[in-house]
């Protein structure tokens, strides 16, 4: 295998450069004119050619158009001493990777060299000095975490790395990012653990039952019309990866908040738009906890109405509430284009996670965060969200992305025992009396005291912890492990985005 194949009809006086970088391993064959360089070709790989422009019989030119009429395709890095740009544009219309103007050091045929000859390499140390330099800097703080925003910042480290890494080949380095997400998820279980009750009382904190009041609702007054878009199950990597796409469009500024527990649509979202922790919502709403999932949502428009109310918003003609549930978005987007409030919720991507779940082929087709994440990129990128987007990116509007709670991948199953079990959802159980494995499980023994209705003495919640998920005792069903599901405590599920989108027109 031939490293560098260097054509010029002056290669007697390139011998100290060769000499250069063959010291610094690389392999380098000197000829003296392109006619040769074919049959080499024949019987040789060859990883890069250094093409001299100028040369007597087949010059530079003519060899780059001889390779492509017979489907060579090497990279090639010309020299020349021409520096005229016409020339240069003619160059690398040839698929020229490079050009070197003449003279050249030997420092700068090496630059070029690495850049195609070790460009992966060079990325794979640097990504890996990196990630260990930041990864070390993480875990080191741990011990100097005092609040909720410290954790924010851990999240978005990791939700940057899960995408950074996805585009990678780096196998060990992801393997290493999940050790250190366990570990990071480990700590937030001890935080969650004892500072969660002063969280939920410190109303500075931007929370499911103030996330409107506290991002929102300062903008009813600006005269401008109001998007709030609500992602079912959307985490903060996912966001980042729809952020990349709306770029083009938006001004964004992403900030994060936490989901109240348990992480749950009907606990989370009802949180959302009533503007209110769970146990505040009144006798109405207590059908809320006894009905099935379809419909545990179904007061969300009501209670998003009265809660602007309470701040004094009366442009009701413009208000719309709307939940898409299918792929359809083309024809029932464009009747949102009016001002006022509108409020939109996505659920494909939580249809998407309990579809996993659910169906052993789509379990096999995304065994993983990293296929997951890049099937959801195609669906965006796909959808009709971009075209929707780029429709608002021209109106005199303000618009917010947010989702309510996230999801994690689980492995271990536990049983949970106790025989008046009133609900059990893989990582969320509630009944009177019951238990589980205290080391993988937080249990809620006074629901009232954490802002959760209570049904009476001895009744309470049950959380999963890390990646475990909860099953009853007696259960022999599917087995899903490997499976997304939410409703516990874990960064994935808690600490969600809620960013700021401005036209950039």
């Amino acid at each position: 295998m031939i490293d560098i194949l260097w054509i010029d009809d002056e290669i007697e006086s390139l011998q100290s450069i060769i000499k250069f970088l063959s010291e610094r391993d690389f392999k380098v064959l000197g000829i003296d004119n392109a006619e040769d360089a074919f049959s080499i070709i024949e019987e040789e790989s060859v990883s890069l050619i250094i093409l001299d422009q100028m040369m007597p019989g087949l010059d530079g030119m003519g060899f780059l158009e001889k390779m492509e009429s017979i489907g060579i395709e090497i990279p090639v890095v010309m020299m020349t001493k021409i520096d005229d740009e016409n020339f240069m544009e003619e160059v690398f219309a040839k698929k020229v990777e490079d050009i070197l103007i003449k003279p050249v050091s030997p420092k700068q045929v090496l630059a070029v060299c690495k850049k195609y000859l070790q460009k992966e390499k060079i990325l794979e140390e640097t990504t890996q000095r990196g990630y260990g330099r930041e990864s070390r800097e993480i875990l080191m703080g741990l011990n100097n975490i005092v609040s909720i925003d410290d954790w924010y910042k851990i999240a978005m480290w990791v939700s940057r790395w899960n995408i950074k890494l996805d585009k990678s080949e780096y196998r060990d380095l992801r393997d290493l990012h999940k050790i250190t997400i366990q570990n990071l998820n480990n700590e937030f279980i001890y935080f969650i653990k004892n500072k969660y009750r002063s969280v939920l009382d410190d109303n500075s904190i931007t929370k499911s039952n103030n996330l409107l009041k506290n991002k929102v609702f300062q903008h009813l007054s600006s005269n401008k019309k109001i998007y709030f878009i609500l992602f079912d199950c959307m985490r903060l990597d996912i966001w980042l990866i729809f952020k990349e796409m709306l770029e083009i469009y938006f001004n964004i500024k992403t900030d994060c908040y936490m989901s109240i527990l348990p992480t749950l649509t009907s606990y989370s979202r009802n949180s959302i738009f009533s503007g209110k922790f769970p146990d505040e919502m009144g006798d109405m709403y207590q059908t809320i906890w006894d009905e099935n999932d379809l419909k545990q949502n179904r007061f969300e428009e009501e209670n998003l109405k009265k809660l602007l109310l309470r701040y004094n918003y009366t442009n009701w003609d413009n208000f719309e509430y709307v939940k898409l549930v299918d792929l359809n978005f083309a024809g029932r987007m464009g009747v949102y284009n009016k001002p006022g409030f509108i409020a939109i919720v996505v659920n494909f991507l939580d249809m998407l996670i309990h579809f996993r779940a659910k169906s052993e082929l789509t379990k096999r087709s995304l065994p993983n965060d990293t296929a997951f994440r890049k099937i959801v990129k195609n669906w965006f990128e796909n959808s009709k969200f971009l075209e929707f987007f780029e429709r608002i990116s021209q109106e005199d509007a303000v618009i917010f992305i947010t989702s309510d709670h996230g999801a994690i991948t689980v492995k271990k199953d536990l049983f949970v025992k106790g025989s008046r079990i009133s609900n059990i959802q893989f990582r969320y159980a509630e009944g009177y009396s019951i238990m589980s494995d205290k080391r993988n499980t937080m249990t809620f023994f006074n629901p009232s005291a954490f802002h959760l209705p209570s049904k009476g003495m001895n009744y309470r919640y049950i959380l999963a912890l890390g990646d475990s998920y909860l099953k009853p005792k007696d259960y022999k069903g599917i087995d899903f492990s490997g499976t997304m599901q939410h409703g516990g405590i874990s960064i994935e599920e808690m600490i969600l985005p809620i960013a700021t989108l401005k036209p950039k027109k």
